[in-house]
């Protein structure tokens, strides 16, 4: 069929479908034609022009949006051409008929597809996204305060010693960015501090979706909407769950008020991109606190921080999009381990006595084993008798990619998701991260058994462990490993060093008090007007 038939049976198939919203019918139809065809490179080439021609013929911006979609997931187009996502960003902002909430899922939705896809992570992928999320609050805030201007909090206005801590999701202790949250609620009361926390549930796209081929939709918890506490650690930390799924402006205007009402001594965004902090941030101070040190957070608020130095790469982009660097607090990024409750023994793992275990954790273990590091395995198996790889999380893709595999399927296993993984690792002999962006939280939680770690540089559990556990590629990770497994003097050298960085990185409480207290030494009454980065 020639080339412009398919393109044109394409676009008519996928309006067809649009009309209805069936976005599950629209989902089916497009994997059906991407597996028709991807069976050989010649077609993958064939599939990618056609694709990228789709997207670059049709007006309907939501059919574009969901077009460019897939070009950010096929993997030909990431070598070839990548500029999908910038074609994305470019769209969103000169559309001037998508509302605010819709731009912000797609904000989202894009942020997320270049968390888990290395080849998107430019500095010019990061600048792109940054501009549509500061355009995307500026939106609001223009919507919220042309019925009503909020005057900004001086500090002498403002509640000494009461903060207002903001997140996008709770789920439960096991979820690093839950416990993150919840820990540093523990640092503020733990200091004599006075909490509300709030849960705006907006990362729950499920009522407001959109045409994005890979949507991702935070998990929710509905039965915390009528908790006014959590418990954690011995605190109380009075709580309130305001909904789920991205609020329109007036219903932020609403919450705004309350806090507005309260007048904090500050506000505190767990992730930096709640809308609700950054709205508030127009009249109150808010701290954007990352929850991966290895990145700036895209953000409008007063101060951030990050888990490391900063490098002439981050001033790069930091002077682009207009963000003052003494804005930036550096920080050591700290953790609190969920507490041990269970012993478990090798054999109830099902593992061997005479087995080298090494661990690999993640919530998106689909995505961050790719075919790279599958090679370094089947490399690292081969050279290594006793070594067994062991998959903690969530791999929906463990059978096909390695139960199906006949060098990995013998010296594998899948461990699933542990409720308390300290006992797992007290049976671990090494942990190994593949290249990706996350992985910190269970790294540190490894460091601190004395379980040393392998990570090249990049991302946030090199962030955390430094050059001392650092690799430059796979083929060195392979000869580390080995070293590992055979060096025993080597071995415990490491493990010793592992175990006291994980107990710096163990103190919440006296770290957060000093982020808070630098945020007050900087705390200028004319940030706003002396800049100029965020409006009067």
């Amino acid at each position: 069929m020639a080339y412009a038939d398919v393109k044109d049976i394409i676009l008519q198939v996928v309006r067809e479908i649009k009309n209805d919203f069936n976005y599950y019918a629209l989902i089916s139809k497009v994997s059906e034609l991407l597996e028709y065809l991807n069976v050989s490179p010649s077609d993958r080439e064939y599939a990618y022009q056609i694709i990228d021609a789709c997207a670059d013929d049709i007006d309907d911006i939501q059919l574009r949006m969901f077009f460019y979609s897939i070009l950010m997931q096929m993997p030909i187009c990431l070598v070839k051409n990548n500029i999908a996502l910038e074609k994305s960003v470019n769209t969103l902002l000169d559309s001037k008929k998508l509302p605010p909430k819709e731009r912000f899922v797609y904000f989202y939705e894009l942020s997320y597809r270049v968390f888990i896809t290395p080849a998107l992570q430019t500095n010019e992928n990061k600048l792109y996204l940054w501009k549509l999320y500061n355009s995307i609050i500026k939106e609001y805030h223009d919507a919220i305060w042309s019925d009503y201007a909020f005057p900004y909090i001086n500090k002498d206005k403002r509640k000494k010693d009461f903060y207002v801590v903001i997140t996008d999701q709770i789920l439960y202790e096991e979820h690093g960015p839950t416990k993150s949250t919840l820990d540093r609620c523990r640092a503020l009361i733990a200091t004599g501090k006075n909490v509300l926390l709030i849960n705006t549930g907006e990362m729950c796209f499920n009522n407001n979706p959109v045409l994005f081929y890979g949507f991702f939709s935070a998990d929710h918890r509905d039965e915390l909407d009528n908790k006014d506490n959590i418990y954690y650690k011995g605190y109380n930390i009075p709580f309130c769950q305001i909904g789920k799924g991205v609020m329109d402006a007036q219903r932020l205007r609403e919450y705004m008020q309350i806090i507005y009402d309260y007048s904090p001594d500050m506000v505190i965004d767990i992730g930096g991109n709640t809308l609700l902090g950054n709205i508030c941030n127009y009249f109150i101070p808010v701290l954007a606190v990352t929850l991966g040190p290895d990145n700036l957070v895209r953000t409008t608020e007063k101060w951030q921080t990050i888990g490391r130095k900063l490098n002439d790469n981050d001033r790069y982009i930091l002077n682009k999009i207009g963000y003052p660097e003494d804005k930036v607090i550096e920080i050591v990024m700290t953790f609190e381990c969920k507490e041990q409750s269970i012993n478990l023994s090798k054999s109830e793992l099902g593992m061997q006595e005479d087995e080298f275990e090494v661990v690999i954790v993640g919530g998106r273990l689909d995505s961050e084993v790719g075919p790279d590091f599958l090679e370094m395995m089947r490399k690292a198996v081969r050279k290594i008798d006793n070594i067994c790889f062991n998959f903690c999380g969530r791999f929906n893709k463990y059978e096909k990619m390695i139960g199906e595999d006949p060098v990995l399927s013998k010296r594998s296993r899948f461990l699933g998701t542990q409720s308390d993984m300290m006992a797992v690792l007290d049976n671990i002999d090494l942990y190994v991260n593949p290249i990706r962006l996350g992985g910190g939280t269970s790294a540190q939680e490894a460091m601190l058994k004395g379980v040393p770690v392998v990570t090249c540089r990049t991302g946030d559990v090199y962030a955390n462990c430094h050059d001392d556990f650092a690799v430059d590629d796979y083929d060195e990770m392979i000869n580390v490993i080995e070293r590992y497994v055979n060096d025993i003097d080597y071995y415990k050298e490491q493990s010793e060093k592992a175990r006291r960085l994980g107990e710096l990185e163990h103190d919440t409480i006296g770290e957060f008090s000093r982020i808070i207290e630098e945020c007050h030494k900087r705390d200028d009454d004319n940030y706003f007007r002396n800049t100029g980065v965020y409006p009067d």
